[in-house]
């Protein structure tokens, strides 16, 4: 009796194998792309940030934790593959949302670069100091997202989003916004987010540092609102079956509107003046020879009302602070 020729679950389910022990080619694979990740992979993608304050990390800015890092030392961080590969999805992201949703839509304005075209002012050996180019070398447009370059490339191709780049001189920090929408002829700040499946599910408001870091880009721009969206990482919509078919229904997008308030504003420009006080006085005793003491610590408030408020948990030295008088 001739055999059953094998289906196609059986071919499949020949390679629908476990991952074998650490020394599996496959296994060592992922090691050796781990231990990338976690060591050269970063310096060698992302640029390195300048240093001072930047407007994503306003939410948390403290001098106190300054003049405690300066005195018992700042933990050291580990660069770990899960936290790289979480926030290359979130970068991903934000390139998507800019260059095949809102550019594309027509709603994102700002500086758009072609790759194909050199900058007339400095050709392809671009200088930092080029106004017209920000100095990448190429023809930058300011305005919606050109889909027609004269240099006949696809936009698809060739066009790309500049961030935004936002300084504020008087409070000295700087930042990139993910981007200015314009609608009905008016202009907003648009900072898009990434969220887990929990902290999605239960989202019903911007988290307190994206509110922050909305208002330190509307402030200095001389925006009055500003859109945060999030967009749920565990799915992109909730799902049916009708008639036996799976259909794609709401998406896990969540959007708000918040408008620019003094009362945010105001607490948040004088803990940045507190955190350029605390750098002046670490410079001094750094000059002095010497370290800071308890009174050096004691000049600067606690920004946290306890050790289990979120800013606190997210503390690396918020022990050592509520240790403290």
């Amino acid at each position: 009796m001739a055999s059953k020729p094998p289906s196609i679950g059986d071919i499949v389910s020949q390679f629908a194998v476990p991952p074998g022990p650490p020394s599996s080619p496959a296994q060592e694979w992922l090691d050796d792309l781990s231990h990338w990740l976690e060591t050269g992979y970063e310096k060698l993608i992302h640029a390195e940030r300048s240093p001072g304050l930047h407007a994503s990390g306003l939410g948390s800015v403290c001098a106190r934790r300054e003049m405690i890092e300066e005195t018992f030392g700042k933990p050291a961080k580990k660069a770990r593959a899960g936290n790289m590969l979480t926030y290359d999805f979130g970068h991903a992201m934000h390139f998507w949302w800019q260059n095949r949703y809102l550019g594309p839509k027509q709603e994102l304005w700002g500086d758009w670069k072609c790759s194909a075209c050199p900058c007339a002012a400095c050709g392809e050996r671009p200088g930092d100091a080029c106004p017209d180019c920000k100095g990448t070398g190429r023809k930058t447009t300011r305005g919606l997202m050109p889909l027609n370059c004269e240099c006949g490339t696809s936009w698809q191709d060739s066009i790309r989003y500049m961030e935004f780049m936002v300084e504020n001189k008087a409070l000295n920090y700087v930042g990139h916004t993910d981007g200015i929408l314009l609608r009905k002829g008016k202009k907003s700040i648009f900072e898009f987010k990434t969220d887990g499946p929990s902290t999605y599910e239960d989202r019903k408001a911007p988290n307190p540092e994206h509110i922050i870091q909305a208002h330190a880009y509307m402030q200095p721009l001389g925006l009055t609102d500003a859109l945060i969206v999030y967009q749920a990482k565990g799915g992109q919509c909730k799902w049916t079956k009708e008639g036996g078919n799976w259909v794609a229904g709401q998406v896990h997008i969540k959007p708000f509107v918040v408008n620019f308030d003094p009362v945010v504003w105001g607490p948040i420009e004088q803990r940045i003046r507190d955190h350029h006080e605390a750098r002046a006085l670490i410079q001094t005793i750094l000059d002095e020879k010497r370290r800071p003491t308890r009174d050096d610590i004691a000049k600067f408030k606690r920004v946290c009302d306890s050790p289990k408020c979120d800013l606190a948990r997210n503390c690396p030295v918020s022990r050592e602070c509520f240790n403290l008088l």
